[in-house]
């Protein structure tokens, strides 16, 4: 099943803006299908649970470098 925006905002309790965000950072990474005058962003329920973990994280103070840090070495997980 996949999810659009609006949807994932609701799931999530982050806004637009900071979904966006995560995107952009490459936190998450979402089906972006570029369009004439918008992209279309379509999520996946991996996305949601990463996007649900990333607030939990953001919540306990951690940066966004720090979150890109341990995405990419798990290892460093005490």
């Amino acid at each position: 099943m996949t999810y659009k925006m609006k949807q994932v905002c609701e799931q999530t309790g982050l806004t637009e803006k900071a979904v966006r965000l995560y995107v952009q950072k490459r936190l998450v990474q979402p089906v972006v299908e570029e369009g004439l005058h918008k992209n279309s962003i379509t999520f996946t329920e991996k996305d949601i649970e990463e996007l649900k973990q990333i607030a939990i994280l953001r919540d306990a103070d951690f940066s966004i470098a720090e979150i890109a840090e341990l995405k990419e070495n798990p290892e460093k997980v005490y």
